[in-house]
C-alpha cells in the first residue's frame, strides 16, 4: 500500500494523523521459549525507502519523536536503509538526503503553525537541513520562504529534540548560515544560530555549531553574538564527532574576532591552537594563523612568536616555507629596525593574505613600541625631546601626536607617566615635562585579589580535569594499545619522530587508525576550504 502523503494531510491536526492513522505492524506469531528472544536490530528493509514513508514518520505523536522518529531520521541521513545496494556511502547519503528533503510537499510544509513546530522540531531539522544541503543555490529551493522557516524552527523548536539530534543541528546551522549569505540575510542568521546555540547548552564539549556562528559575525561584521562561541574550555572533543577542518575553522574564526575586537592576547592563543592541532600535513588554515600568531604578538608584546612545544615538527617546517616575509617582519620589529619594517609593512602580500588590518595596527604600534624604549633609559624629559628621539628616516613625530601617544598609552595601562606644563612658557607643548613612573600596578588591591582567586579556581578545576583525564586515558584500551605500537614504530625508526608524528606513524604502519586511507590532516597540499 503506498503512504504518500497529500498537502491537505500535512496541514492536518498534529500533521494531520494521531496514532491511529498510522498503520502499525501486528504483533508477530513467535514460538514459547525458555528466555524471552534477544532484542535485535530492525534489517534495513525496515527503514524507510520512500518520501510518504518519511512523511508518516513526521506525522507519528510527539512523544515517539525522540525514541524513534529522531534515530530513523538519523539513519537515513547516513544512507543506512540503501545498505544493499551496489553504490558508495556518499551516494547512500545522498539518496538519504532525498528522502528527508521531503520535495513532495513543495512549500506546504512552510504552512505549519508554531505548536506543530514546536512539537516536531527536531524531525523538521532534518527535513529543512536536507533541503538546504540538495537545493543548494537552486533558486526555486533556498527560497525566501525556506530562509523564514528554518528561523522560525531555531527559535520555536523544542531544546530536548534538538539536543538529541545535536550533530544535525550544526549542519543545519551551517545551512542556515549558506542560504543567508544567498539571500543577502546574514544578519537575522547569527541571532538565530545564537538560540540554537543556548538550547543545545553545551558544558565543554566542542561543537563545529560555534565556528559557525563566528563565521556569520565575521561576515555581518556584527560581533553581539560572538561571545556565545569565545573563551571556552573544551573538554570534549569527541561527542560531536569533529572533523580536522570543524577545529581548524573554530580556532581561525576566534581568533580572528579576537583580532577585530582588539584582544590580540587571545587572538593568538586561539591561533597557535590551530598551528599546534597534531596533524601530520600542514593545512591552509594553520598556514593563515600562523602568520596572524606573528602580527598579533608584535602589536602585543613586540617580539617574535614562540611555537608551543608540542607543535608537531613537519607542519612547523611545512608552514615556515610560507612565513619568509613575517618573520623578517618580526625580526626587525623586535630589533627596533624600524625603517625597515616599514618597507616591509608595505608589501602587497598583507594585503593577498587579508592581513592589511593588522599589518596597519603594527605601523600604528611603532611610537608605542619607541616610547617603551626610550622610558627605559630616561626617567624625564620633555615632549619635544622625544619627539625628536622618535625620528625614523626623514619623519619626526608631531608634538601633538606624541601628546596623543602618551595619553592613549596611560589610559591603556601600558605606562604611567605624568605630563608637567613649563612654568617658564605653560602654552609652549614642546616643554611639556614628562616623567615616567616606575610601575603603574599595584597588587594590593581589591581588583588583584579578585583575579587571583579567580585564577586559582580555574587552576584548580583544570587539575582535577587533568587527574580524571588521566585516570581515565591510564584505562583506555585503545590508548594502551597505541602506546604499545609506538613504541614498536619508533624501534623502527632510525630516526626519532617527535610525539605526534610517533602517534600517526604507528596508525599508519600498523592500520589501526582513522588515518589509514584517508588524508592526514585538514588537508593535503594546503588545499582547505571553508574559512
Amino acid at each position: 500500500m503506498s503512504h504518500e502523503i497529500s498537502e491537505n494531510t500535512i496541514n492536518q491536526e498534529d500533521i494531520g494523523m494521531d496514532s491511529a492513522t498510522v498503520s502499525e505492524p501486528g504483533p508477530s506469531t513467535m514460538p514459547t521459549s525458555a528466555h524471552p528472544a534477544f532484542p535485535s536490530a530492525p534489517p534495513p528493509a525496515e527503514l524507510p525507502v520512500r518520501a510518504g514513508q518519511i512523511g508518516e514518520l513526521l506525522c507519528r505523536p510527539v512523544d515517539e519523536m525522540i525514541p524513534t522518529v529522531i534515530p530513523m531520521f538519523e539513519k537515513v541521513a547516513e544512507g543506512k536503509p540503501f545498505e544493499g545496494l551496489l553504490l558508495s556511502p556518499a551516494e547512500k547519503r545522498a539518496l538519504g538526503e532525498e528522502l528527508l528533503a521531503l520535495y513532495e510537499l513543495g512549500n506546504s510544509i512552510y504552512e505549519m503553525d508554531i505548536e506543530t513546530i514546536k512539537k516536531r522540531g527536531g524531525a523538521l531539522v532534518y527535513v529543512l537541513s536536507a533541503r538546504i544541503n540538495k537545493g543548494e543555490a537552486d533558486g526555486t529551493v533556498w527560497t525566501d520562504e525556506l530562509f523564514d522557516f528554518s528561523i522560525n524552527l531555531a527559535a520555536i523548536a523544542d531544546a530536548a529534540q534538538l539536543k538529541v539530534c545535536h550533530k544535525r543541528v550544526a549542519y543545519f546551522a551551517l545551512g542556515i548560515l549558506r542560504l543567508s549569505q544567498h539571500l543577502n540575510k546574514v544578519n537575522a542568521a547569527a541571532p538565530a544560530i545564537n538560540i540554537l546555540i543556548q538550547k543545545l547548552a553545551y558544558q565543554h564539549i566542542f561543537s563545529s555549531i560555534f565556528g559557525v556562528l563566528l563565521e556569520a559575525c565575521l561576515i555581518s561584521r556584527n560581533y553581539e553574538s560572538a561571545s556565545l562561541a569565545l573563551n571556552r574550555t573544551f573538554l570534549d572533543m569527541v561527542s560531536t564527532s569533529p572533523t580536522y577542518l570543524d577545529v581548524l575553522t573554530y580556532y581561525h574564526h576566534a581568533g580572528t574576532v579576537y583580532s577585530v575586537l582588539g584582544d590580540f592576547v587571545r587572538a593568538k592563543e586561539n591561533f597557535l591552537m590551530a598551528v599546534s592541532l597534531p596533524t601530520r600535513n600542514a593545512s591552509a588554515i594553520q598556514v593563515s594563523c600562523a602568520k596572524r600568531a606573528i602580527l598579533c604578538e608584535l602589536i602585543n608584546n613586540g617580539k617574535r612568536t614562540v611555537w608551543p612545544q608540542f607543535t608537531s615538527n613537519s607542519v612547523l617546517r611545512a608552514i615556515d616555507k610560507h612565513l619568509a616575509n613575517y618573520n623578517e617582519l618580526a625580526k626587525q620589529f623586535e630589533y627596533h629596525n624600524w625603517t625597515e619594517t616599514r618597507r616591509l609593512l608595505s608589501f602587497k602580500e598583507f594585503k593577498k593574505d587579508c592581513n592589511k588590518g593588522l599589518a596597519e595596527r603594527i605601523r600604528e604600534s611603532i611610537p608605542r613600541r619607541m616610547i617603551l624604549k626610550i622610558r627605559d633609559t630616561f626617567v624625564r624629559l620633555t615632549v619635544g625631546d622625544l619627539a625628536k628621539r622618535m625620528k625614523v628616516g626623514d619623519n619626526v613625530p608631531t608634538v601633538g601626536e606624541v601628546i596623543a601617544t602618551l595619553d592613549q598609552m596611560t589610559g591603556s595601562g601600558d605606562i604611567s607617566a605624568t605630563l608637567t606644563p613649563s612654568s617658564a612658557d605653560p602654552l609652549n607643548q614642546a616643554l611639556i615635562v614628562v616623567k615616567f613612573i616606575k610601575s603603574s600596578i599595584t597588587y594590593d588591591g581589591l581588583t588583584a585579589r579578585d583575579m587571583l582567586e579567580s585564577a586559582a579556581d580555574l587552576a584548580a578545576s583544570l587539575e582535577r580535569e587533568l587527574a580524571d583525564g588521566e585516570k581515565r586515558l591510564g584505562a583506555s584500551e585503545a590508548y594502551l594499545r597505541k602506546s604499545g605500537l609506538t613504541m614498536k614504530t619508533n624501534s623502527k625508526q632510525s630516526d626519532k619522530l617527535d610525539d605526534v608524528d610517533q602517534m600517526i606513524a604507528a596508525e599508519e604502519l600498523f592500520g589501526n587508525g582513522r588515518t589509514k586511507g584517508e588524508v592526514r590532516g585538514a588537508a593535503l597540499n594546503l588545499a582547505d576550504v571553508g574559512y
